[in-house]
């Protein structure tokens, strides 16, 4: 199975994680994203009073994309990655690194 995954670049490095889990990284590229497709993305969250800033907080600046390879990418990499809701989310998560990283902490 293939899965695509962003994040933005001060979450940390992300694909080092996934690779000593077995991923194997096909494609990676820094890009910005549209915030059409950031909407779209996360249409899920667009109900939440955080969406706003969620959205502008992805557009701006650089992300990292890429896309994985490995069995059960989707249910590993979500537990590497982190839950959408931080309070879900493992310690040592990704969403746990970021929201740390912009508290500044």
């Amino acid at each position: 199975m293939i899965v695509f995954v962003w994040y933005k670049k001060e979450a940390g490095h992300v694909e080092n994680v996934l690779q000593r889990k077995g991923f194997s990284l096909k494609i990676l590229k820094l890009l910005s994203m549209e915030r059409g497709f950031a909407e779209k993305h996360h249409e899920d969250l667009s109900s939440k009073p955080f969406f706003n800033v969620l959205v502008e907080n992805i557009i701006y600046g650089p992300i990292v994309a890429m896309i994985w390879e490995c069995k059960n990418v989707v249910t590993t990499g979500s537990k590497i990655i982190g839950a959408t809701n931080p309070s879900n989310s493992a310690l040592a998560s990704s969403v746990v690194t970021l929201l740390l990283t912009l508290a500044g902490m």
